[in-house]
């Protein structure tokens, strides 16, 4: 008789390896320390089922975290000491 599933260890490492791979993207969002990894990790875990969902969430997993815009910051100044004993 052929059984088609997994059965024993083998079975539990199969399934713990599809899970780890289904998480993927919300562990890459943790470990970038995404600005918004818990709204990937929801996205993984909602639409992520579906292909084009789990796409989605390792697209915006791997994409720079845009959080400061450059003009937003002031440029740097230099540092004037003044000097003691001159007036």
């Amino acid at each position: 008789m052929y059984t088609a599933h997994y059965q024993g260890p083998a079975g539990v490492a199969v399934i713990a390896a599809l899970a780890l791979l289904y998480c993927l993207p919300a562990l890459v969002a943790y470990a970038r320390r995404r600005k918004h990894a818990g709204a990937i990790a929801l996205l993984n875990l909602s639409v992520g089922w579906t292909f084009l969902g789990w796409i989605l969430a390792l697209v915006l997993a791997c994409v720079p975290d845009h959080s400061a815009a450059p003009a937003s910051a002031p440029a740097p100044q230099a540092l004037v000491l003044a000097r003691a004993g001159r007036q």
